[in-house]
């Protein structure tokens, strides 16, 4: 005989042999309420530093201990009628406004004055009644005796369960409280509910009257209650202290009395002989209607294996251009091997599957994956997630849409779990997102007329609590809280911070009310407020600012009357429900005792919030299970054990290591999946319950499920493994045709809600069950072989399934669901085994009706043809797969740029894969083939060329790219893009064909660039190209049958080019008037940091010394031309990015489209429109990817990039962004025409270079690895050397791998040039170098070293330089090094080729440390820098570099200068400069040359405070301007600007302070100097010493 409950709560079965041996109890009083167990406690760090600690709970108000303190001094007075009415007072006081009817913990202070909490308000009023003396229980009795009777009589009558604890509770020393505590104790046991019921009766067991009347009957109870619910230790206490005080006592069973203690037999023998055979074995969950399946939150379902394929699936967000972001984003995590654990969690009630999306609520038919309901019905998911009337205030920041669909589905535990009761589901409405720093300045909206507003979607004080109706289709039934309440005014302000625990018809809810965080009861039904109970107290951390808090959420967990309620505040408190009562809480996080500061009504700034996924606890979940409660608060990063009735310790705290979650309990056991391993530790004593953890390949990618003795985990490998939790290892696995998330099992299947879908897979081992009943009674039923001929393939046997599924095809051909289990079984045989199955063509062919399946068979039969050598067959079928594509863009059913996977790493738009096929074949077709081939091509050609179309010219290019006729169709198409007014893209084909084979393509191609820079207005780019047309295609037709020459002459003559021929003489030479003004010109404010960003690339037309710059303070991109003159200004808009410098920032150019990298992200600016004056410069940026997931870390969704330095011996420093695990982030490859190439994570990308859409992508590429290559081949090098990866650039088409040296070896890369350098007998050196330690390059610096250049794909090397130690060198421009001996010996090599560009002699130096070249359009500059000498009686002069964000070093050396053209010096001398700032990101194209450095006058020679000293010198001669050696300008500079106007014929200088302007104008008598042919030099001449002219301003 049993009484069986399988309710949420986690009742259990219950032996009913036990409750003949209590029949004959008896109603006895005189009871003292269990107080003892409640207590509050510190952490053990938090009691080692208390002071320190904020305390989070609420001291009782002086309201509320005012009569307690009255009571306490009639006791001591001995009026005890006036005390026991008083303190029953408190009792029976259940106002829901009146703070005293609520529980809190005393606090007082010790000795030292630390403050410590000595016990419960009620536990207090409960032991100030239970000690009075007799007369004072009788007072009490007879005071509220008669109430609790008429109450304990209504209950009975009703069989109210509410109304006997009301008894209880209220009433709880009086006779008939006594009498239902008896009651409630025998209701819970049988019922199942052991642990509630032994406290009820430890109430009484304590009481020494009670037990002497009440016993033995009541301790047997009590014993067994104990043994029921897992505490042997209890059960035995109770029954040896039963045997001390009656060791006769006798029990009457089946109508004789029976001795309990008969023999000397331990006491608990005799108990369990008594109890007989029993267990109470936990039920397994049936419904999954809460998070982690029951109140306990450790539910035991039914479960098995899945099958490989889903039964059904329903994505996760609404929209499909979220579904990209959410794709891209979930396959990152992927690449990352990141544990990101989705916070969706999906229920399943009755036959509705309930799922979130990011901003919807969906009822989904379990049986069908159909949508049945959704709310909220009235709004569009896809417009954004931000809700209200205010939304037309709100300010568009790029990347919110990408940070809230992270924050919806991976971080926002508290809107991805829901919770249903069976009949209603539960749902947090109205929440807002967690704060953010990054977008804290959009946070608050300054209307018109001056009043504040909270942005949209901005952090909310206050949110709502939905009641929707299963039955009726998720129609609401009752709203609470919000701003006034809604249906329970009341509630009014709430934030709830967790979806409610549903019990027994009611909800326990934990809400925040401005800083009071509170334990809520609501009626299931109504949502009305039954009773609240207070629990923490934060302060002015209030949900507004703690992220934390915020994405982590609070819900209670529940077991034998206690529920134990996390705050992840730093604190969990434990309630006596039956009470309505605290019982214990602890205290473990640090929180600082610091106020905030309030602008209207708002903080100003955020608390830190949560540590990256996969970095900390991943679910603040509370478990309790056995008695005890595991506590994995995502705030801290220790798991607390504590004892469920006491709060108190059961082993120390541990650190989580790499734990993720606690998976289960299983007997006795915890049992945690963590990154890379599961393992578990005894609850006893918190050691190691297994030999070893067990290891993963793979990290977790959800939640698994614990089913019988094992656990169930999926893992980002696509796989679910099967771990024996009783041995500790892996005993099976299975794979997923997805990855699996969030997992519920349910009706014999299993449900996965991951970031991108909900799904639902058939349990291989019940639906094997199923199918072998169901074919023995049908053999032919459809379905049923259906599923036979999956469990088949699951099996391996795929033969035997493919007859399963034409057999069950040939009894239904109109059964879409076995036609496409037929299809996708023929088509994965005939990939694997093309020759073997390519007879079955014809079959699949006719089986084949949709455009996908269709699509697939073709790739794979044409690829299939081409492996074969049936070179024709595949051209023709990928020709018929490129006019199915082309069908299915017309009629709306793919998306034209839509990516494909081709496999489960590549994906790659199907034009380009196409075009990669076409070149395949042309190149290895030969003959007959060839022939076919190319009368194809040639009447694709005719019909794309006769029509003219832009759309037709495209596609034949996009097509048959690799083919020689598609040059002329590139130089058609382009001269239709201009028509078109599509001029960046009619460029990037333009250069294309400036390098094409074909030398009169190439001058149509110059002619058609000249004519297009006219156009946008760019003279001087034009006019290069003019000459280039007159210097190199002279007499060839270019351009409507006019020669080279001609088209020259002919613009020669026009206004444009005849300014700008004369724009492009030489500066006036001789004569310099100087100016001074103390107005500031300088465009940059003092304190502004302006970033120069390091050219990488630069290709195609563009103009000469141009420049970019990142304006921190403004956050704007800045592009400058040669002479100074910002010609464009693009504001990167709100989102402001995070690093502590961006030296490391960088750009590449193809003609008039830049790239910029900030490390964060890349984004695309079209510079034609600024320099051009088309279009605005607002519309200028193109494009822009995030290149860094944005971590939540101390702020919310602010990453901080670090800055990494790289071993450099060759002087100054090699800066690169990186990550927090210091790996290289922010990188790109080349910009081509045909992509531009960067990584994104662990993704590298190919994307359209002027609309950023992907073109392929290459997933799992190697953390912090490198990117470079050509326009045939892509390099990826892992960090640390060995081998890279390489792709076909134009599809992404994995090539040979190649060798690669580590990055710290690997200086730059020019295309796929790799310019090396490794170190003599020391060729780990660099790869070992602390990256802090700036001593290690030195010490690489003092021995020889080799630099060489070489080809990455050949592994050829280009040119070699075997160098002295001490040498020296530098990049120029990203295109050439510049490498200088300590003897003098000086060269400038390309990293384009083997050409030597520069070789000289400078002055030899000692202690030289660095050198640094200037590259204009007709000039190289070189600085030597060598460590200067300070006499020792010389006064102290602190002198400095400008430190405004560009790279400014500090010079001492020699200036040279040397003509390009020849290479031959360009100055009578170098230049001497001392202790001087050399901006290396000044104007490349103006006459003159700056040098800036503040210093402070020593000591006795006027003020000491910052002064400014320049020094400009003419770069024509190198000699100083004079009026311009200003020694003592009185004002810091962190900024200047150097602009020159050619028309003016002046240069500014312009200082935070004052500006300088230079007019230069010819002298007659002071001629520009003339070259002279140089001498020969006797060969005992070769290392003379030139000559050094000084240059320093008097005063310095």
């Amino acid at each position: 005989m049993s009484c069986t409950c399988g309710t949420a709560d986690g009742t259990r079965s219950v032996p009913a042999t036990f409750l003949a041996a209590v029949s004959c109890v008896s109603w006895l009083s005189a009871v003292l309420i269990w107080f003892g167990a409640g207590e509050v406690a510190l952490s053990q760090d938090a009691a080692d530093d208390g002071a320190n600690y904020w305390n989070l709970f609420q001291p009782a108000p002086s309201d509320v201990r005012r009569p307690l303190m009255y009571a306490e001094k009639a006791i001591e007075e001995g009026r005890y009628s006036d005390a026991a009415l008083r303190l029953g007072q408190l009792l029976m006081n259940e106002s829901l406004d009146d703070p005293e009817a609520q529980d809190y913990f005393l606090v007082g202070t010790d000795e030292g004055g630390t403050a410590l909490v000595s016990e419960r308000l009620k536990a207090k009023v409960q032991r100030l009644i239970g000690d009075l003396p007799a007369a004072g229980r009788q007072a009490y009795q007879l005071q509220f005796g008669a109430q609790a009777r008429a109450l304990l009589d209504e209950a009975l009558a009703e069989e109210s369960t509410g109304k006997l604890t009301d008894v209880i509770r209220r009433f709880f020393h009086t006779r008939a409280g006594y009498e239902a505590s008896l009651l409630a104790g025998q209701r819970e046991m049988a019922e199942g509910r052991p642990l509630v019921a032994a406290l009820h009766l430890q109430r009484l067991a304590e009481v020494p009257a009670a037990a002497a009347e009440f016993d033995p009957e009541l301790s047997l109870l009590l014993a067994t209650c104990w043994w029921y619910a897992d505490m042997p230790e209890q059960a035995q206490a109770v029954v040896e202290a039963l045997k001390k005080r009656l060791p006769r006592a006798t029990v009457r069973v089946a109508e004789r009395d029976v001795p309990l203690f008969a023999d000397d037999r331990p006491a608990l023998d005799s108990f369990r002989q008594l109890l007989g055979a029993g267990d109470l074995a936990t039920p397994e969950v049936t419904q999954w209607v809460m998070h982690r399946g029951n109140a306990q939150r450790n539910a035991r379902t039914r479960g098995s294996l899945p099958m490989m394929n889903f039964r059904w699936l329903v994505p996760t967000t609404l929209d499909r251009e979220d579904e990209k972001v959410v794709e891209r984003m979930a396959r990152q995590y992927r690449d990352e091997g990141r544990a990101a654990i989705p916070a969706l969690q999906p229920l399943a009630a009755g036959n509705t599957v309930v799922m979130r999306t990011p901003g919807k609520l969906l009822g989904v038919d379990f049986s069908s994956g159909k949508r049945i309901w959704v709310w909220p019905p009235w709004e569009d998911e896809s417009a954004n997630l931000y809700q209200g009337d205010m939304d037309r205030f709100r300010v568009a920041v790029r990347g919110d849409r990408e940070q809230e669909l992270q924050q919806r589905i991976w971080d926002d535990a508290l809107y991805g779990q829901i919770s249903s009761d069976g009949q209603s589901v539960f749902v947090l409405d109205e929440l807002g997102f967690a704060p953010s720093v990054a977008n804290q300045a959009q946070q608050i909206i300054i209307a018109q007329g001056g009043m504040a507003f909270r942005q949209p979607g901005a952090p909310q004080s206050s949110n709502q609590l939905v009641s929707l109706s299963l039955a009726r289709q998720g129609a609401a039934q009752w709203i609470v809280g919000g701003e006034n309440g809604e249906d329970e005014p009341k509630l009014a302000g709430a934030f709830f911070l967790g979806p409610p625990l549903p019990l027994e018809g009611k909800l326990y809810v934990i809400a925040e009310f401005n800083g009071e965080i509170r334990l809520v009861v609501l009626d299931a039904k109504t949502g009305r407020l039954q009773w609240q109970q207070q629990l923490a107290h934060v302060e002015n951390r209030t949900i507004l600012v703690d992220a934390g808090r915020r994405l982590t959420g609070a819900t209670p967990s529940y077991d034998g009357g206690v529920l134990v309620c996390p705050t992840s505040a730093g604190a969990v408190v434990a309630v006596d429900v039956t009470m309505r009562s605290l019982l214990w809480g602890l205290q473990y996080v640090k929180r600082p005792e610091t106020k905030r500061q309030q602008f209207f009504g708002f903080a100003p700034f955020n608390m830190a919030g949560p540590k990256p996924a996969g970095s900390r606890w991943s679910d603040a979940s509370v478990t309790i299970a056995e008695g005890r409660v595991l506590v994995t608060a995502v705030e801290s990063d220790e798991l607390y054990c504590l004892d469920l009735r006491t709060g108190k310790p059961v082993w120390p705290a541990q650190p989580r290591d790499d734990r993720l979650y606690l998976a289960c309990v299983h007997q006795g056991q915890a049992v945690f999946a963590g990154v890379s391993h599961v393992s578990a530790i005894r609850l006893a004593d918190g050691q190691g319950a297994w030999a070893k953890p067990v290891e993963l390949s793979d990290a977790p990618s959800g939640r698994g499920f614990y089913s019988d003795q094992f656990y169930f985990l999926p893992t980002l490998g696509a796989e679910l493994l099967k771990i024996d939790l009783a041995k500790g290892e892996i005993v099976q696995r299975a794979g997923t045709a997805l990855v699996l998330g969030n997992l519920v099992c349910f009706r014999d299947e299993i449900l996965s809600q991951g970031p991108e879908c909900l799904s639902v897979f058939w349990q291989s081992e019940p639906l094997r069950r199923h199918v072998e009943r169901a074919l023995a009674e049908k053999p032919n039923d459809v379905g049923t072989l259906a599923r036979f001929g999956e469990l088949l393939l699951q099996e391996g046997k795929r033969v035997e399934a493919i007859d399963t599924f034409r057999k069950a095809h040939q009894l239904s051909p109109g059964d879409e669901t076995v036609r496409h289990l037929l299809i996708t079984a023929m088509l994965a045989s005939l990939r694997e085994d093309f020759a073997g199955y390519a007879p079955a063509a014809p079959e699949i062919q006719r089986l084949i009706d949709r455009p996908s399946q269709q699509s697939e068979y073709l790739r794979i039969m044409a690829h299939g043809w081409q492996r074969q050598g049936a070179l024709q067959k595949a051209f023709d079928a990928y020709l018929e797969l490129a006019k199915l594509r082309d069908d299915l863009q017309a009629s709306g059913g793919a998306a034209e740029m839509e990516l494909e996977r081709i496999d489960r790493s590549w994906n790659v738009r199907a034009d380009r894969w196409l075009q990669a096929r076409f070149g395949e074949l042309l190149q290895a077709a030969s003959g007959a083939d060839r022939e076919a081939m190319e009368r194809t091509v040639q009447q694709h050609f005719e019909q794309a060329t006769s029509s003219g179309e832009l759309s037709a010219l495209r596609k034949f290019e996009r097509l048959f790219g690799l083919h020689p006729k598609a040059e002329a169709v590139r130089l058609r198409l382009a001269r239709q893009l201009v028509k078109a007014g599509e001029l960046l893209a009619a460029e990037l084909l333009l250069s294309r064909l400036e390098r094409s084979g074909d030398a009169a393509l190439r001058a149509a191609a110059v002619a058609e660039l000249a004519d297009l820079m006219v156009q946008t207005r760019q003279n001087d780019v034009a006019l290069r190209y003019y000459r280039k047309l007159a210097d190199e295609y002279a007499g060839a037709v270019c351009r409507d049958g006019k020669t080279g020459q001609q088209l020259f002459e002919q613009a020669a003559e026009t206004a444009a080019i005849r300014e700008a021929i004369e724009l492009a003489r030489p500066w006036p030479f001789g004569k310099a008037e100087i100016s001074e003004s103390q107005q500031r010109t300088s465009q940059f404010i003092s304190y502004r940091r302006v970033f120069a960003c390091e050219q990488r690339q630069r290709t195609g037309p563009a103009l000469d010394g141009l420049a970019v710059f990142y304006d921190q303070a403004r956050n704007a991109i800045l592009v400058q031309d040669g002479s100074g003159n910002v010609m464009l200004n693009v504001s990167l808009g709100n989102r402001r990015l995070a690093a502590p410098d961006f030296s490391p920032a960088h750009f590449r150019m193809c003609g008039h489209l830049l790239v910029v990298c900030m490390g964060m992200e890349v984004l695309a600016i079209d510079t034609m429109r600024a320099i051009g004056a088309v279009g605005k410069p607002t519309d200028a940026i193109l494009w822009r990817h995030d290149l860094v997931r944005p971590n939540i870390t101390g702020n919310m969704y602010h990453t901080q990039l670090q800055i990494q330095k790289l071993a450099h011996p060759w002087g100054g420093n090699r800066l690169t962004f990186a990550n927090q695990e210091k790996e290289l982030v922010g990188v790109t490859g080349p910009l081509l025409d045909c992509g531009a190439f960067y990584l994104e994570g662990r993704t590298l990308v190919c994307a359209d270079p002027l609309t950023g859409e992907p073109i392929w992508s290459r997933d799992g590429m190697p953390s912090g690895a490198d990117l470079y290559g050509d326009g045939e081949w892509i390099f990826v090098a892992p960090p640390s050397g060995g081998v890279a990866q390489v792709f076909h650039a134009l599809d992404g088409t994995q090539g040979e791998a190649r060798p690669a040296e580590s990055l710290a070896y690997r200086w730059a890369t020019w295309g796929r040039h790799v310019l090396a350098w490794n170190v003599k007998g020391a060729e780990n050196a660099a790869g070992t170098r602390d990256p802090n330690n700036e001593q290690d390059d030195e010490q690489l610096s003092q021995v020889p070293r080799d630099v060489w250049l070489y080809d990455a794909l050949t592994g050829t090397e280009i040119w070699r330089e075997q160098l002295p130690a001490l040498t020296r060198g530098t990049l120029v421009d990203g295109d050439e090094v510049a490498l200088l001996q300590p003897d003098g010996r000086f060269v400038i090599r390309s990293l384009r080729g083997p050409e030597l560009v520069l070789e000289a002699r400078l002055n030899p130096e000692e202690n030289l440390r660095s050198v640094y070249v200037l590259r204009s359009q007709d000039q190289y500059l070189v600085a030597t820098n060598h460590v200067e000498q300070t006499p020792a009686n010389n006064p102290p002069i602190q002198i400095r570099s400008i430190t405004g964000g560009g790279e400014v070093p500090l010079v001492t050396g020699q200036l040279y200068a040397f003509e390009r053209s020849t290479g031959k010096t360009a100055w009578p001398a170098p230049v001497a400069i001392e202790r001087f700032g050399f901006p290396l990101d000044q104007p490349r194209e103006t006459p003159v040359l700056l040098f800036l450095r503040q210093f402070t006058p020593p000591t006795g020679q006027g003020p000491r405070r910052e002064q400014t000293s320049i020094l400009c010198l003419d770069r024509r001669d190198g000699k100083p301007l004079p009026l311009l050696d200003k020694a003592e300008i009185p004002a810091q500079t962190n900024t200047f600007d150097v602009v020159a106007d050619r028309r003016k014929q002046t240069v500014t200088i312009g200082l935070p302070s004052k500006s300088f302007v230079i007019k230069l104008s010819e002298a007659s008598d002071n001629p520009p100097p003339q070259e002279e042919p140089p001498a020969e030099k006797p060969a005992d001449q070769e290392e003379a010493k030139p000559e050094t002219e000084k240059a320093k301003p008097n005063g310095a």
